[in-house]
């Protein structure tokens, strides 16, 4: 309904989510730099943008656009090192699949009418502020995670995040540090300090990485040797 009816928030996907990103049609996977030329990274990432109508690289280091319009649609052909292949936004594909849950789809899947499905997509669509509170409830169930995926989604195409009095409300849980103090040091902090140390980490800021991402290197690069098991 909300996408049906156009009550998402056009700007905010554009900016501020992966919905414009690109996905190859013949291995439904992200467009990325090492497709389009020989020694190209695996982490870059590409929209098309409307105003140039060409190819963009979608940056690292801000989410601003500086003027440029990410389609969230269409269908666009590019040149990869394996010949000419066609794309689409995300947010193209989103639509495909929603549109096999119409109200009347999705009552039948849960038993909720589909005028209260209708009544709920426009409260949230045209709502101010929207919080949902998460907790553990749905973490307990098969597949739960998706389940939450699908709320945080909700919000997503709303512009209901990164606001005051919007958003998903979570319920932390205990590290052990809570227990033990500056004595116990969560993985995530000792992986970090090594990469403050690393020769690399000048660049890795350089080229925009956040703290998350460089522990995300360095835990790839363990697990590609072997000294880290899953």
């Amino acid at each position: 309904v909300i996408v049906r009816d156009k009550l998402y928030k056009e700007g905010f996907i554009r900016e501020q989510t992966d919905l414009p990103l690109l996905v190859r049609e013949d291995t439904r996977k992200f467009l990325k730099e090492k497709d389009l030329k020989r020694g190209g990274k695996d982490e870059v990432f590409y929209f098309w943008d409307t105003t140039a109508n060409r190819l963009t690289e979608a940056s690292k280091k801000t989410l601003a656009l500086d003027g440029k319009v990410p389609a969230l649609e269409g269908v666009y052909e590019v040149e990869t090192i394996s010949g000419r292949v066609k794309v689409r936004p995300v947010f193209e594909l989103l639509k495909k699949q929603l549109e096999k849950y119409s109200p009347a789809d999705a009552s039948r899947i849960t038993g909720v009418s589909p005028e209260l499905i209708e009544r709920l997509a426009q409260e949230i669509g045209l709502a101010e502020r929207v919080i949902y509170p998460v907790h553990l409830n749905w973490g307990k169930m098969y597949h739960g995670n998706l389940i939450e995926r699908c709320t945080a989604l909700v919000l997503v195409l709303c512009g209901q995040i990164g606001k005051k009095g919007a958003g998903l409300l979570g319920q932390g849980t205990f590290n052990l540090d809570f227990s033990l103090g500056a004595i116990e040091q969560q993985g995530d902090q000792v992986i970090a300090a090594s990469a403050a140390a690393d020769p690399r980490y000048a660049t890795w800021r350089e080229e925009g990485y956040t703290d998350e991402m460089i522990v995300y290197e360095y835990v790839r690069e363990a697990y590609a040797k072997g000294s880290l098991a899953a």
